[in-house]
């Protein structure tokens, strides 16, 4: 049986790599990049090498000459538009830094670096993005470019290599993924290396590249993972129907003692580990868990490997949504005989709506018809759908009062503080929106006054309280299609 485990393993191992073809890059699961050397962001131009070395003269120029390199967020119309625009870095980034390599006349390399580091007696998968920068059919088809990549211990001792080949020009600027795997050296604590790039072509018209986000990344078997019930990577649940998820994971031969971790982003804030998730499950309670997007992996290393190194499942992710909440507006008052407009909205989402019921109302699919009822009504709100399909309050409700002459207006009120009857309240004014309101003593002294927004009346004169008696009242609504005139009683 062993013996059989074995020749799975090995075949496996070599069908990947067989498969890795011109982009070799990792067939099993990543992890997180050890390095990723990005070339920063910025305005341009940006700064030459500090750590890495180059036989290549650095330049601030956009357009490098035979043998000169660049750090730049762009390039434009280099060499009589022989060269494509860039406009920005791999990821798409408009400031993002990449490097710009006009290859010199003779084959050389030119790009060293130390990488440091690295997890030792470990498969990494070495990667980098590039750009043919010629356009096809320049200087008579050009030259291509061509690399060779070597990673190699610090004595010299080549760990692995690779050649792209010729690199040929695109109709437009294609960046495009390629890599390899090296296994680094053997022995406790970490290990480095050192990257070198050789440029194999002759330089001239052509030989003209890009180079973006070189990264180490740690390579292992397979790490799987899934969503409980769900035959997909993700589930959506409403904020008022959220509910306990289930993720599932295991790791495929290739560890003889494998040591799990889950691991949680919540709302894009960074990958870190669920405390005391090291089994194949992990149990979420998204019940009282705010609005947000919650995404989950589970890592995998050979125990008693730096954690480091570890290497990942495929991320699954639970979305908590807001409810599609169905809001008739505030209550609306009229006179007899006038219109008024409802005020609907359905906030957090979209559907299909409508009002009811029907009766003088303009339009029951708009969100803000005109109304004008012979009497006081109720207009409801309602979105498409069921409780099981639709986040949050599917319907809701409006009233509109229509007042004739007989608006009631009190005759008295007693402001002694006892939480009776402390105010003069005209109830109709809370939603009649064109109105003006004074009130005067015996003296003919204006003492309250408000229009177009009701408060009802406290008793006091510039904060002082009132005298019993009686006090007249001027009540003017929709600009004099209603005048009420009348005395009101103080009583304490």
């Amino acid at each position: 049986m062993k013996s059989v485990i074995r020749t799975l393993i090995i075949a496996t191992a070599f069908v990947l790599v067989a498969n890795l073809g011109h982009a070799q890059i990792c067939q099993g699961s990543l992890g997180d990049p050890i390095v990723n050397i990005t070339f920063g962001s910025g305005p341009n131009p940006g700064p030459p090498f500090s750590a890495a070395t180059t036989t290549y003269q650095y330049t601030s120029t956009d357009c490098p000459s035979d043998g000169l390199y660049t750090i730049r967020n762009n390039t434009v119309n280099c060499f009589g538009n022989t060269w494509h625009t860039l406009n920005s870095d791999h990821t798409g980034n408009p400031n993002g830094y990449f490097m710009v390599v006009n290859a010199s006349i003779q084959p050389s390399a030119f790009y060293l670096d130390t990488v440091r580091g690295l997890c030792s007696n470990t498969t990494f998968e070495f990667a980098v993005w590039m750009a043919n920068l010629l356009v096809p059919g320049a200087c008579g088809g050009g030259i291509q470019p061509n690399l060779t990549f070597t990673i190699e211990k610090l004595d010299g001792t080549v760990l692995q290599t690779y050649s792209t080949g010729d690199i040929p020009s695109t109709p437009t600027p294609t960046w495009q993924q390629v890599g390899f795997y090296f296994v680094t050296p053997s022995g406790a604590g970490v290990s480095d290396v050192v990257l070198r790039i050789v440029n194999n072509a002759t330089g001239g018209c052509g030989n003209d590249l890009a180079l973006d986000d070189i990264t180490f990344r740690p390579c292992g078997p397979t790490v799987m993972a899934n969503i409980s019930g769900s035959p997909g990577d993700s589930v959506s649940f409403c904020s008022d129907k959220s509910q306990t998820v289930t993720f599932n994971g295991n790791v495929l031969a290739g560890l003889t003692n494998p040591a799990l971790q889950w691991q949680q982003n919540i709302n894009n804030s960074g990958w870190q580990d669920v405390p005391g998730a090291t089994g194949s499950t992990l149990s979420q309670d998204f019940t009282t868990k705010p609005v947000g997007t919650y995404q989950y992996r589970l890592s995998a290393i050979e125990t008693g490997n730096l954690t480091q190194c570890r290497t990942m499942s495929r991320v699954l992710t639970v979305t908590i949504t807001p409810g599609l909440i169905v809001d008739a507006g505030p209550d609306k008052s009229i006179l007899l005989g006038e219109s008024t407009q409802l005020d609907g909205s359905i906030k957090g989402g979209s559907g299909t709506f409508s009002w009811s019921p029907s009766t003088n109302m303009t339009n029951i699919n708009s969100l803000t018809p005109r109304v004008s009822p012979p009497a006081d009504i109720d207009y409801v709100l309602s979105i498409a759908g069921n409780a099981d399909s639709v986040c949050g309050k599917l319907s809701d409700t409006v009233h509109v009062f229509v007042y004739r002459d007989d608006i009631y207006i009190p005759n008295a009120f007693t402001p002694n503080r006892d939480g009776i009857n402390d105010t003069w309240r005209i109830p109709a004014l809370y939603a009649i929106p064109v109105f003006e309101l004074s009130i005067f003593n015996r003296y003919g002294q204006l003492i309250y006054h408000i229009q177009n927004n009701y408060t009802p009346w406290n008793g006091q004169f510039n904060g002082i309280d009132q005298p019993n008696g009686g006090y007249v009242y001027l009540l003017n609504v929709s600009n004099g299609k209603r005048v009420f005139k009348g005395i009101v009683m103080l009583v304490k």
